[in-house]
């Protein structure tokens, strides 16, 4: 999804076999876990944006025409509480890759709103059951399970349930909004 002749191909596909497309999840990601600021290269910087950054800004460019078109669509972009606070333990690149994110998401929620298109961000915390997390060592996941006030990690049904949310007609006036999934760490 961070080139362009692949999401063009992408869409027309769906078009071809749906004839619209009335959602668009933003959520291919990778991160750069243990990186420190001068480990950085700028290959690495860019593939960070490149699949975090640009995927949805390629994704929404292209699906966006067909939207207008069809007088009403919603965007829901995943990005990260690495992100939102300069609290959460993560990378530079990364934290910049999903800071773009959500102010990407307000600028479509504020240039394509008059076209019934709402476009909106999720913000993740620690979840558990994701490719992410899959070798975070037990002593680490404890760790961050203790800065957690609800006490436990997140799992991909407490995002998956707020992405639903916001791709129903219930969420027709919520627009240009981030919500942090994270069970109050960044509170």
């Amino acid at each position: 999804v961070s080139r362009e002749q692949d999401v063009e191909e992408l869409v027309d596909e769906v078009l071809a076999k749906w004839w619209r497309i009335d959602i668009l999840v933003n959520n291919a990601g990778i991160s750069g876990a243990g990186t420190s600021f001068f480990e950085i290269s700028a290959d690495d910087w860019d593939r960070m944006l490149r699949v975090n950054l640009k995927s949805v800004f390629l994704c929404s460019k292209i699906v966006l025409p067909h939207m207008i078109e069809s007088g009403k669509g919603k965007i829901i972009n995943l990005s990260s509480t690495g992100g939102t606070s300069s609290i959460v333990a993560c990378n530079a690149h990364y934290g910049a890759a999903k800071g773009g994110i959500i102010s990407l998401t307000k600028r479509l929620a504020r240039d394509f709103g008059r076209h019934a298109i709402t476009v909106n961000c999720v913000a993740p915390g620690l979840i558990l059951d994701t490719g992410f997390n899959k070798n975070m060592p037990q002593e680490k996941i404890d760790t961050f399970v203790g800065q957690i006030p609800l006490g436990r990690p997140g799992y991909t049904r407490d995002v998956a349930g707020i992405i639903t949310f916001l791709a129903s007609d219930e969420a027709d006036f919520i627009t240009g909004q981030v919500i942090v999934v994270d069970g109050g760490a960044t509170c």
